[in-house]
């Protein structure tokens, strides 16, 4: 029987991989203080830039790694909003993965093309705890059946 969250959504495994794009220290504080807060225990990747990113991506490629979540900012040294949207989720290791995307962005043009550019969910910084538990529910929700079928497979022993 699958786990269900206090607004009927499936609850989020607390092992998955997180790959986080942030660049200001206080909101990555913050965020990273909320999953261990949460929960949390698995492996979260750290970028501080779109070229960062890629280039780590490249690197977890290689390494037979697997991100489950991508928690990005939507304004970067080297690119805003949907640019970052597109040439992270354009990257084959992110392709099933959910998109929560942070942001102090509050006007609803913005957020609906965050959603139309492939996020699966918006959250507005400063964010409390439990905000974020609630958009990754939703995200995990959210997430398609291969994708979950994959996290599934590592889990397994090897052999």
């Amino acid at each position: 029987m699958k786990a269900m969250s206090s607004d009927g959504l499936e609850d989020i495994p607390r092992n998955i991989d997180f790959f986080v794009v942030e660049d200001t220290q206080t909101h990555l504080d913050n965020l990273l203080e909320s999953l261990q807060k949460l929960g949390f225990h698995g492996e979260v990747i750290v970028a501080r830039s779109i070229s960062e990113g890629l280039k780590l991506l490249n690197l977890i490629d290689q390494s037979q790694t697997s991100i489950d979540m991508v928690i990005s900012d939507m304004h970067l040294p080297d690119g805003v909003g949907l640019e970052i949207l597109q040439k992270l989720k354009g990257h084959a290791i992110l392709k099933d993965c959910p998109f929560l995307v942070m942001s102090t962005e509050s006007q609803q043009e913005i957020i609906i093309n965050s959603f139309e550019a492939g996020a699966t969910n918006y959250i507005l910084k400063p964010f409390t705890t439990e905000d974020l538990l609630e958009k990754l529910n939703y995200c995990w929700e959210k997430t398609s059946k291969k994708k979950k079928e994959s996290f599934l497979k590592k889990l397994l022993p090897k052999g």
